[in-house]
């Protein structure tokens, strides 16, 4: 069996995280419910401006290798921009 190259380790392991990340924010997506949750439009606007932040960062690596990854916190007024 040949060795799996790097290309084709990117297209396997990129499109089984991509499918995971759509998934997500799919189930994301579900706690719009307002029979079931209560939010309010300001961290409904935190959720969404975390989701770009985060597609934003990722996007960036592809360009730039500084290895900055974005933590989520919805009660962070910072924004929930920490570093790890």
């Amino acid at each position: 069996m040949p060795k799996e190259t790097n290309g084709e380790r990117f297209i396997r392991v990129v499109e089984t995280r991509t499918n995971k990340a759509i998934d997500a924010i799919e189930r994301i997506g579900d706690c719009a419910d307002v029979r079931i949750y209560e939010y309010s439009p300001e961290q409904v606007e935190k959720i969404f401006l975390a989701l770009e932040n985060a597609v934003a960062e990722a996007k960036q690596r592809f360009f730039n290798s500084s290895g900055r990854k974005y933590v989520f916190r919805l009660n962070d007024t910072a924004g929930g921009d920490d570093a790890q």
